[in-house]
């Protein structure tokens, strides 16, 4: 139940953070070659649809931890890669443990791509009319002898859709789609499309379509029976439709029966719930506890910015959470009267993907829906306010609505709309400026060209803003123009986020770039640019074919369907942008640049088109009138531009002269080491290799993501290390100055972001509690074309050899902007109830060791450029460094570029040293932990923070083991089921004395080892236990005593420092926190005492974990993640068994095993911790009784507006 960003996908398996700029560039990109409005301005997975976190505190996303947060390098930009055909084919592992499918499930993929070897030669063959048709023409000389004669070729066109996509409609009225996937392997994802949303309530119903879906689907004892089969639930309420979601295994884990009956089944109960009194009650305790939850800053900034955009019509009042006096107050007849007028299968949508047979799921739509009766929509009463004909009567996925679009307003004749919201918990202000327009349906190659050209500038123009109007008093800026079925329209969207006290200042740098784009459009080489990454993208999604995930395909294949965009397959989406890539122009892009900025770059001039709305949030600290917002968007609008000067782009930054001179001064060689066997590579696909100047390499190939890398620099050197010389937050700082920098060998900081965008390399430089590292994503293969261009995985290397070899130039405005930075997170932390809790918590537990919070301002005050400089530099040893690779690589490829690369790094430590580090090993490393618990009285502590609206949330914490089960005090837990607590004195020994064969318990082979030997065993033993907890704690707090909408038990997780703690958080309304506290420690208790863990519970858990990690196995992050500190004697428990015996070693942990890991978390009552944290009205901040409100003080903060109207009237 996450909060839904519109730039983001919300079951994005990327865990890397990034700022809010990339994730907008990287769905821009994306969109190019996907299908244009399937990225819509809001997509992921929540109970309630909260509006999207688009203002200026939902910029930066605080930790619940007290960690400070890091975000990605804006000038490493993230766009998807390309795909171009490796010269030989690389090595690939052979079927070994890791790959094992079922009997059914091989066949059915062996089926699934015959399927698609077919309907590839009918898309061929259907192309015949159309897009081939094209092609042909296109390489006919003279075919086409007048722009006129291409824009009706195009027009006439028609883009195909998926030849695997099945969709139909049963007679009641009820469609379906239905399209074959087979990523992941065994497993199909049921969603139900209702269209009916909070536009579709009445006065007296807001929040019944929220309501409706807790009790049609969280209250449904038949999605009960999903629970404990590896299935995963949920449900979402939006302005204009409510989705129930199942995702499960096409065949039962303990019976091997089809589990698509019993997923309809539960959708099915849905369309025919039965609104009981209990059941209703319960999910009515629910929504008011996650109306508490939802109700942060970040939603507050983003209610504002809606009701602002939408002010004319209803969804200026009919957020999907509701009015809670009103939630209070429903019968369950009500409930059930707004279900029977808009539960209609005439009126429903059921997707089905997966590893399925279409005609299977076809029949089975059939017999279980066809019954259910059709019946007329609801009559809205005239004082309702809708209007007789709305959107939703052109496309029934759109809510009732009606817009004002831009360009009815214009400068002379009307007032702009201008709306200002301030409130004490913001931090920053920032500017949006919006414009609103008809979603234009795509489905002819014209229609795609369209759409395309549009997105070329958004991208062309979001790199400009990236690389030009960066720094103070700009935090962040993007520029976006994205379809929205939510809202019924596509909305063009500036966004800035600048210092409270020069927001006029950011208007004027960011007006700049804007006013430029409209006066002189493109360059040749930012088209060229962003052509480049269209194509390449466009043949990476081919590339790709049937190996996008269930949640990638139909993410694109539901917002097109509600768009009323063709959904094409991948092959055809290639050929139609190749084909549309050849018509466009540079004069043509850039007359759409100027229609797209024209109405901010002529902003105040008379007759000229007014934003749809112009929005500053603040703090209430900022005075500001609407006025001051308009003069200064005039005066912005007005100054006078030039052209942007071009700069120089290299096609590699380092020369092959440098690198040859390099291999003979250095002479590296890549050596295989002893703690990785290459043995081992058919079973576990990893490959271990070190560089004569100690660098550490492992790499695993994969193609699930075509022509995709994914590479990660280790260093044991986090903020743990930030003591004795090395003052607090350098390391942490430090790793944000290169993050904000780039300079690097004697090219500008400009250059080389360019150079990342043009072989689109997105990267991430960054510092946790015990690792530095640094993080790519990037395409194998070459973007643009050229003789001398090298690949994005050699540009890549080329990055990471200037960093390892000192020729990263350390600039003093980046250093500024990293502790700016850190000065607003720290700030927001201190602002954001649950951060300022758990950092509260947390300080006192760790005896305020700095170390575990967030870099203080004194701290950030006190560091210097060279302080952060020497603390990084001194931690990037050669013999130090670890380097992980997964993609799709050739094998003999990768070790040439680590070769060249990497072992040209000159070595840190000359040979002796470092022979002397490998033969100390584990034991040349002193492994850190945990500070101390202070010994007080009162562990339970309490937190206010001012907010003028009430809320709480609660934790409980205590003591555990890190990841691999070691205590603080360096003891093992569940030692006397296994060794002892004696560690190995180095990996080399443990990979040795370590067989493959451990997991048959019952062996009687004496040659066999206990399972509970192998070093994995207390990791995947807390693992599990997480899992078990976590449902305890669903089920019993929430499902029982109805005392909060959701409650998580967390671990962190530490592989190098010994120890480490749990946290439990619960969001509940204040009056409550006390007792979900209190329950959340009872539940707790209960599992150790009365109510221990159950078979049934670790089954269950089992089946959770098994199913995360084989649907994460197909992604390159994962691989990244399994195989990161394999070779670091900075963790000496991490070996290959992490990635051999995962699977396995699950399916044999035992209920004691688990039972026994409870009993080294501290969970009686001198061990707990406790820390409630609240905030609401006080005598300082709140109205003195009697005290008038203002009008808008309803909507969580002080808010005003300019009068709307035409002049004169």
């Amino acid at each position: 139940h996450r909060m839904p960003t519109r730039f983001a996908d919300s079951r994005d398996v990327m865990a890397c953070r990034r700022t809010m700029t990339q994730r907008l560039l990287a769905v821009c990109v994306l969109a190019l070659v996907t299908l244009p409005g399937a990225l819509g301005r809001s997509v992921g997975d929540a109970s309630v649809r909260a509006p999207a976190l688009r203002g200026a505190d939902a910029r930066a996303t605080l930790r619940s931890s007290a960690s400070a947060a890091f975000q990605v390098l804006p000038g490493l930009l993230p766009i998807a890669p390309s795909f171009t055909s490796s010269k030989k084919a690389p090595l690939r592992p052979a079927m070994g443990r890791l790959f094992i499918a079922q009997p059914a499930t091989r066949a059915r993929l062996q089926n699934v791509r015959m399927v698609q070897q077919e309907a590839a030669a009918s898309v061929q063959t259907a192309q015949e009319t159309s897009l081939e048709a094209v092609r042909r023409i296109f390489e006919t000389e003279g075919a086409i002898s007048s722009r006129e004669e291409l824009d009706a070729i195009l027009e006439k066109t028609e883009l195909p859709s998926n030849p695997r996509m099945r969709t139909g409609k049963l007679p009641n009225g009820m469609a379906y789609t239905i399209l074959p996937n087979a990523v992941p392997g065994g497993r199909f994802e049921a969603h139900l499309q209702i269209m009916a949303g909070s536009a579709d309530e009445t006065e007296a119903q807001q929040g019944m379509a929220h309501m409706c879906e807790h009790v049609s689907y969280m209250g449904s004892r038949k999605r009960e029976r999903l629970f404990g089969t590896s299935s995963q639930t949920n449900a979402q309420t939006d302005f204009h439709h409510t989705v129930y979601w199942a995702a499960c295994p096409t065949l039962r884990p303990s019976t091997n029966a089809p589990m698509l009956p019993l997923a309809l089944d539960a959708l099915l109960d849905v369309l025919e719930a039965r609104f009981e009194t209990t059941r209703v009650e319960k999910e009515r305790a629910a929504i008011l506890s996650e109306a508490a939850m939802v109700n942060t800053i970040d939603y507050r900034v983003e209610v504002q910015l809606l009701a602002a955009l939408h002010s004319e019509n209803r969804l200026h009042r009919r957020f999907p959470i509701g009015l809670i006096e009103q939630i209070k107050a429903w019968t369950p007849s009500q409930v059930q009267a707004y279900h029977k007028s808009h539960y209609r299968p005439n009126n429903a949508h059921l997707y089905v993907i997966g590893d399925l047979e279409p005609d299977e799921v076809e029949d089975m739509i059939g017999k279980m829906f066809s019954h259910l009766p059709a019946r007329d929509p609801p009559v809205y009463l005239p004082d309702e306010g809708v209007d007789a004909v709305t959107l939703k009567q052109i496309n029934s996925f759109f809510p009732p609505i009606n817009h004002e679009w831009m360009g009815t307003r214009k400068h002379g004749a009307d007032e702009p709309k201008v709306h200002i919201f301030q409130h004490e918990l913001m931090q920053c202000a920032s500017v949006h400026i919006f414009a609103k327009f008809p979603v234009e349906p795509i489905r002819s190659l014209a229609d795609y060209r369209r759409a395309l050209i549009k997105r070329l500038v958004v991208v062309a123009m979001q790199v400009r803003l990236n690389v030009h109007a960066r720094g103070e008093p700009i935090s962040m800026v993007e520029f976006s123009h994205l379809d929205s079925p939510r809202e019924a329209c596509a909305v063009c969207a500036l966004d800035v986020m600048a210092n409270a006290d020069n927001w006029q200042e950011a208007v004027q740098v960011v007006a700049k770039e804007i006013k430029k784009m409209a006066l002189f459009g493109l360059s040749p080489s930012e088209l060229q640019r962003c052509t480049s990454a269209l194509l390449s993208d466009s043949e990476q999604l081919a590339s790709q074919g049937d190996r996008m995930s269930n949640q990638e395909q139909l993410q694109f294949l539901m917002e097109s369907v509600s768009c009323g965009h063709t959904f094409m397959d991948p092959f055809q989406l290639q050929l139609a942008t190749q084909l549309v890539a050849q018509t466009m122009t540079l004069e043509e892009v850039n007359e759409e640049a100027a229609t797209m900025c024209f109405h901010m770059a002529k902003f105040g001039e008379g007759g000229a088109p007014m934003p749809s709305s112009v929005v500053l949030c603040a703090p209430t600290s900022v005075t500001v009138k609407p006025e001051e917002i308009i003069d200064a968007m005039r005066k912005a609008a007005a100054q006078v531009v030039e052209a942007p000067p071009e700069v120089i782009v290299p096609d590699s930054l380092i020369s092959k002269e440098l690198i040859a001179q390099k291999m003979l001064e250095h002479q590296p060689v890549v050596m295989r080491t002893e703690r990785i066997d290459d043995e081992d590579y058919p079973v576990t696909g990893v490959c271990a290799r070190r560089m004569s100047n100690g660098i550490r390499l492992n790499y695993h190939y994969s193609d699930s993501e075509s022509q995709r890398g994914h590479l990660r620099v280790t260093v044991p050197a986090g903020r743990i290390a930030e003591t004795g010389k090395y003052k607090s937050g350098a390391l942490a700082v430090g790793a944000r100055t290169m993050q904000e920098g780039g300079a690097m060998l004697g090219l500008s900081r400009e250059q080389v972001e360019l150079f990342c965008v043009d072989h689109l390399i997105m990267a991430e430089f960054a510092c946790n509690e015990e690792l530095l590292y640094m993080e790519f994503v990037f395409p194998t293969s070459k973007v643009t074309p050229g003789e001398n261009v090298v690949t994005g995985f050699e540009g890549v290397m080329q990055v990471l050899h200037a960093v390892l070899s000192g020729d990263f130039l350390w600039e003093e405005d980046a250093f500024q902007r990293a502790k700016q930075a850190f000065v607003q997170t720290h700030q927001q932390v201190s602002k954001s109830m649950e951060a300022a809790a758990a950092e509260h918590l947390l300080g006192a537990m760790a005896d305020g060791d700095p170390r575990f919070l967030s870099v203080s301002p004194e701290a950030i005050e006190a560091l210097t450029l060279a302080d952060v400089k020497e603390a990084v530099r001194d931690h990037l040893k050669t013999s130090n460094i670890e380097v992980s690779v997964s993609g799709d690589f050739d094998r003999d490829e990768l070790e040439r570029l680590a070769l060249y690369y990497l072992g040209t790094v000159a070595p840190s430590d000359s040979d002796a040293e470092q022979l002397a580090v490998l033969e100390k090993g584990t034991a040349a490393f002193t492994a850190p932990s945990i500070p101390p618990m202070r010994m007080l009285s009162n562990k339970d502590l309490y937190i206010e923070i001012k907010d003028s609206d009430p809320r709480a949330v609660a934790y409980v914490a205590g003591r555990a083991p890190n990841r691999w089960g070691t205590m603080a005090d360096g003891t093992r837990a569940l030692a006397n089921r296994g060794e002892g607590d004696v560690a190995p004195t180095s990996k080399t020994g443990m990979v040795k004395n370590l067989l493959s064969g451990l997991i048959n318990k019952n062996a009687a082979s004496e040659g066999q080892v206990d399972y509970r030997q192998n070093a994995l065993y207390p990791c995947i033993s807390l693992m599990l236990l997480q899992e078990v907890l976590n449902r305890r704690l669903f089920s019993t707090v929430r499902e029982k005593k109805r005392l909060t909408y959701d409650a998580n038990f967390h671990l962190t997780g530490f592989e190098r420092i010994q120890g480490g703690w749990y946290l439990v958080t619960v969001t509940a309304k204040p009056e409550q926190a006390q007792k979900a506290l209190d329950a959340c420690k009872e539940t707790l208790q209960a599992a150790r005492t009365w109510d221990p863990i159950t078979r049934d519970n670790l089954q269950s858990a089992a089946y959770e974990l098994v199913s995360k990690h084989q649907g994460a196995l197909q992604t390159n992050r994962y691989w990244v993640d399994l195989m990161s500190g394999l070779q670091l004697d900075a963790i000496p428990d991490k070996n290959i068994d992490y990635i051999r015996d995962f699977v396995p070693l699950v399916k044999s942990i035992q209920v004691g095993d688990v039972q026994e890991m409870l009993e080294t978390l501290s969970i009686d009552q001198e061990g707990m911790w406790s820390c409630i944290g609240s905030s609401g009205h006080t005598s300082s901040d709140g109205p003195a009784p009697g005290e008038d409100v203002d009008e808008d003080e309803d909507l969580h903060g002080r808010s005003s507006q300019m009068a709307i109207g035409r002049r004169g009237m």
